[in-house]
């Protein structure tokens, strides 16, 4: 296995392949979008940024299930090849069971990543669980529900800039505490890090490496052979037709 991490120490985000389960948060346009202004908030604090790597709002999702990474796996590219048709059933199974989640903020964490702690009514997390079950995948599902919207990069010496932090969060979310947040349906999805996830129906792999043929390679430097006009051909000669 890898040892992988998803961000560097400069606060980039790094390769980090996976799969996953997730609803995605609404983007509406004709709307007022909360995602955006949380964003724009915490990229306007000097101290966050200080700390923490921002994700782009346009990511930012709820994990139902935490499926597989590259970090994890052996034989990455393999695992998923071999695995489609599982991944296929997973996929036609969450559309036949399709809801949107119904999310509050019930508070925020700033340990290593600053999250969103959600709550879920009983009645959605219940077919959440029952599709966890269903493939064998209690054990990956989170142990809270929650989103991410950053993660930390440079440590923090002292318990008082994590609650400076900490507040600062605290008033960004204020409008949005314990109001109803509708998400859109858990999706299963692909990545190549955490700053962008793609929706995925697992008919092919996508981090399956296109591999170029020696032939196709050698031909880039070979010139075609051009054939002769049938009166320099001479007797011993043929042409192949």
């Amino acid at each position: 296995m890898k040892h992988l991490k998803k961000i560097d120490s400069n606060g980039n985000y790094t390769k980090f392949p996976g799969v996953t389960i997730a609803a995605s948060v609404q983007l509406s346009v004709m709307q007022e979008n909360p995602w955006l202004e949380i964003y724009n908030a915490l990229k306007k604090s000097t101290i966050i940024s200080k700390y923490y790597a921002l994700l782009p709002y346009q990511s930012y999702h709820m994990t139902t299930c935490n499926l597989y990474t590259e970090e994890d796996t052996p034989e990455w590219s393999e695992f998923i090849t071999s695995n489609l048709e599982f991944f296929k059933a997973l996929h036609e199974s969450l559309k036949q069971n399709e809801f949107n989640p119904e999310v509050t903020i019930k508070m925020i964490s700033t340990a290593g990543v600053l999250q969103l702690q959600l709550s879920l009514p009983q009645n959605q997390e219940s077919i959440v669980q029952s599709i966890a079950k269903t493939f064998k995948l209690e054990d990956r599902m989170p142990y809270d529900f929650h989103i991410t919207l950053a993660y930390e990069y440079r440590m923090m010496d002292n318990q008082t800039l994590y609650q400076s932090i900490k507040d600062e969060l605290n008033e960004i979310i204020q409008p949005y505490l314990n109001k109803r947040i509708i998400l859109n349906a858990p999706t299963l999805y692909y990545f190549e890090n955490m700053t962008q996830f793609t929706p995925w129906d697992a008919k092919t792999n996508p981090f399956e490496v296109k591999k170029t043929s020696n032939a196709s390679f050698l031909s880039l430097f070979t010139k075609p052979k051009t054939k002769k006009p049938v009166d320099e051909l001479n007797s011993n000669e043929c042409i192949i037709s």
